[in-house]
């Protein structure tokens, strides 16, 4: 790696010089050099640089090899931080230019290059038309080290095409390992010995994936570091799939940390994702939501670069939640002892009483009695409510988990589905594992409630706006059903409420109200303002509920839930949790129903005090 960037720098040396009596195009020069100096101790600087370049350069109008050359390391560093889009624009922007002066050996590697991007995406049919074209050119050649390179990605993308078989992938890798070893490449070859270690670990051959692997390892730190977390993270998979969790967990948090620090989203997606499936086995389900979340905030990075800033403020405010939460334990702890010294010290003042008075000794007993009482009532209930919360958990997460493994078992073991088949089953298992962790959240969202962990951070807030960006995030399920929302805006009203929370309220009867809504149906929302309150009905013309089942809404202890008119999953707790964040507001919600002719839901919330 360090000789082709020492080339790349002589080569821009080399053109500074050819072309230095043209002013345009020497700033770009300038540019490209500076970039090429810092390349080897700061690599996102150099490409800082790189991209200067290549934008003086594009408002020029000015396009040489040197320029080409730098679009393709731009374009390969872009595509590892998940910026497809630019790499895929400034590749074929390059490949562009080869095509035009006809320089065989570099129009391969851009073909090569743009090819990778595509199977990145899975858009495999458009990376086989490059691929394949790139394979033609390179025979013509017939130059080894460029076939090697259009071989590998070949593997890549045979592997992970299944209606290719896997011999093929496997073929292609050891095509381009034998020429790579001859030719001392060091980064092809442990490219081939991850591919051929992934076939390995699908065959079932998890420690002769590992043999693969550990050579791949051997090679990766020095040639090329940004895929050492790739590694760790395919040997990761080996050792779990050989009942070694321990040693797979330690590498894919190796793993995870490098891909942090070298900021590259896919890689920090798939170690998430092996932490989640570990850390779900173990049965720690708080790290594993963790790793959950950390999974889909890198796969939305891939998509776009904002999410960067938004992770930046998440962990400050993560950090700050944190604080906010110790000092609050902390001043909890010191008015429990301010409370139990004086618990005791009333206690000893009774005593002293009840050894002189025995009338207020038997008077002492009774009311304790009655205290008793009451708090074995109390225990009652929340016994009930604790049986009730872990039947629920029983059988809402058997059930799927159960359907789950049934659809797995059958994408495992079933080697004869068509392609129809094989995406109907992935999109069911789709469903369901977003449907049960969903219900994880509002499982664990309704324990911290539970917890007094969750306090609402009060704030003066429009509701309309609130009312308004819900309506947004719903829209799509509706569109689906082509249901039609009506918004009966009135006009700003200012509430002192958690805006996250309220919008959790809408969001929920909103979606409850659209998932039983017939299609071609409407859902209905209007705001009321009094003097002490404001009111939110969110009415439907849907299938309604009947008088025995509408007592059961909005209580665990007789929790109620159905499907949609789509066959949509439902556990209930999303209208209890509705209720809880309610009453932190010192509001409440009603419902009123009727059988095959809808329902409305009323949120009830005090209004904004002068």
């Amino acid at each position: 790696m360090k000789s082709r960037l020492a080339s790349v720098s002589l080569f821009i040396l080399f053109s500074l010089q050819l072309f230095g009596n043209h002013d345009d195009s020497l700033a770009v020069y300038r540019l490209m050099n500076t970039g090429s100096r810092c390349l080897t101790t700061d690599r996102v600087c150099a490409i800082g640089y790189y991209l200067e370049a290549i934008s003086l350069a594009d408002s020029l109008n000015y396009m040489d090899d040197s320029v080409a050359s730098v679009m393709y390391m731009v374009s390969n560093f872009e595509y590892y931080r998940g910026n497809t889009e630019r790499a895929i624009e400034t590749a074929l922007k390059a490949l562009k230019h080869y095509r035009e002066t006809g320089n065989q050996a570099k129009i391969v590697r851009m073909l090569v290059l743009v090819g990778d991007i595509l199977r990145g995406n899975n858009l495999y049919d458009q990376s086989y038309r490059y691929l394949h074209e790139a394979k033609a050119i390179a025979l013509r050649l017939n130059d080894s080290a460029i076939l090697a390179s259009v071989f590998n990605r070949l593997a890549a993308i045979y592997f992970e095409d299944k209606r290719i078989p896997p011999d093929t992938a496997e073929k292609y890798a050891l095509l381009s390992l034998a020429i790579a070893e001859r030719a001392g490449d060091k980064a092809l070859t442990y490219n081939n010995q991850n591919i051929l270690g992934v076939i390995e670990i699908n065959r079932g051959n998890y420690r002769k994936a590992l043999e693969h692997f550990h050579r791949a390892f051997s090679l990766v730190e020095k040639t090329f570091p940004e895929d050492v977390p790739l590694i760790l993270i395919n040997m990761a998979r080996a050792y779990d799939s050989l009942s070694n969790p321990e040693e797979s967990e330690k590498l894919s948090l190796k793993a995870l940390s490098l891909a942090q620090e070298m900021n590259i989203p896919q890689y920090v997606r798939l170690s998430c994702m092996n932490l989640e499936e570990i850390n779900l086995r173990k049965w720690d389900y708080k790290n594993a939501h963790k790793y959950a979340c950390l999974y889909y905030q890198a796969k939305e990075t891939i998509l776009t670069q904002k999410v960067l800033v938004q992770l930046q403020e998440f962990n400050n405010r993560l950090a700050s939640e944190k604080q906010r939460s110790e000092n609050q334990k902390l001043l909890y702890e010191q008015q429990l002892a301010r409370g139990r010294l004086q618990t005791y010290t009333g206690l000893g003042i009774l005593l002293i009483i009840l050894l002189v008075v025995s009338v207020g000794f038997w008077t002492y007993q009774s009311r304790q009695r009655n205290k008793i009482n009451r708090i074995a009532a109390q225990l009652d209930q929340s016994n009930k409510v604790l049986k009730r919360f872990m039947s629920i958990l029983g059988h809402d997460l058997r059930s799927p988990f159960n359907v789950i493994l049934g659809f797995t078992d059958i994408l495992k073991y079933e080697d004869d589905l068509s392609e129809e088949e094989r995406k109907l089953y992935t999109g069911k298992l789709h469903d369901v594992s977003r449907s049960t962790f969903r219900l994880l959240e509002s499982l664990l969202e309704w324990s911290q409630i539970q917890a007094g962990s969750i306090k609402p951070d009060i704030r003066s807030c429009d509701l309309s706006e609130l009312i308004r960006e819900t309506i947004v995030v719903v829209e799509p399920a509706a569109q689906v059903k082509r249901i039609t929302i009506r918004n009966a805006d009135s006009g700003p009203v200012m509430i002192d409420a958690d805006a996250n929370m309220i919008m959790t309220i809408l969001r929920n009867i909103m979606s409850n109200a659209i998932k039983f809504t017939n299609p071609d149906g409407f859902v209905q929302v209007k705001t009321g303002l009094s003097a002490s309150a404001v009111t939110i009905e969110i009415a439907d013309n849907g299938v309604g509920i009947t008088p025995e089942d509408l007592g059961k809404l909005l209580h665990l202890n007789t929790h109620y839930k159905s499907k949609g008119t789509n066959g949509e999953p439902g556990s209930g707790l999303g209208l209890i949790l509705c209720r809880e964040y309610a009453e932190m507001h010192k509001g409440s919600i009603s419902v009123a129903s009727e059988k095959d002719k809808g329902s409305a839901f009323t949120i009830c919330l005090p209004v904004k005090s002068v």
